[in-house]
């Protein structure tokens, strides 16, 4: 079961990286050992790899996907969102590059942990607002040059976060802790 009380199918996004032909598959899995092609190209709109997946709770899946300026000119983030069975998506273009998404819902809001490359090279929490296709900056973690891939654990009081980062000269891995209010 979920936090929403609905019982789990297993989802993952992959990708196949080709500077002109990359797309990104969706998986699903029921038993967590056989996974099958649910959308077979869920994006190939430039070239996109990184992939943040959230559900929530009435079921609607969130996708937020990197892109790259390799031989494209948009590296803009996109945001696909679908409903059961996830097989139609929708995509927005988003306002900022982005890495390593990872996404969460809290108190019904849709949130991101990623790296900004905008002024400098950052990994922050911030807010997605679907319907403006902002990301909007709430908090800029201790970070810079190499840096984000974070894991990330939500109760209803704290945010606690992993992530790796150069900006002290050599990469290390950091954890930060987040009240939430």
């Amino acid at each position: 079961m979920n936090g929403c009380g609905a019982s789990l199918s297993l989802y993952g996004v992959a990708y196949h990286p080709n500077e002109l032909h990359g797309y990104v598959v969706l998986y699903r899995s029921d038993d967590g050992l056989q996974y099958n092609q649910l959308k077979p190209r869920l994006n190939q709109s430039g070239y996109v790899n990184e992939s943040g997946l959230v559900f929530d709770c009435e079921g609607k899946a969130w996708c937020l996907l990197r892109r790259d300026p390799l031989w494209q000119t948009d590296e803009r983030a996109l945001l696909g969102e679908a409903n059961p069975p996830y097989t139609s998506w929708h995509w927005r273009v988003l306002d900022k590059r982005i890495g390593g998404p990872v996404n969460f819902i809290w108190q019904g809001r849709h949130f991101a942990v990623v790296r900004l490359y905008d002024e400098r090279v950052r990994t922050s929490i911030v807010e997605v607002l679907s319907s403006k296709g902002e990301l909007i900056e709430c908090l800029t973690l201790p970070s810079g040059g190499d840096t984000s891939y974070a894991g990330v654990i939500v109760t209803e009081e704290e945010l606690r976060i992993s992530y790796y980062s150069a900006h002290e000269g050599t990469c290390a891995i950091y954890f930060a802790k987040v009240l939430l209010s």
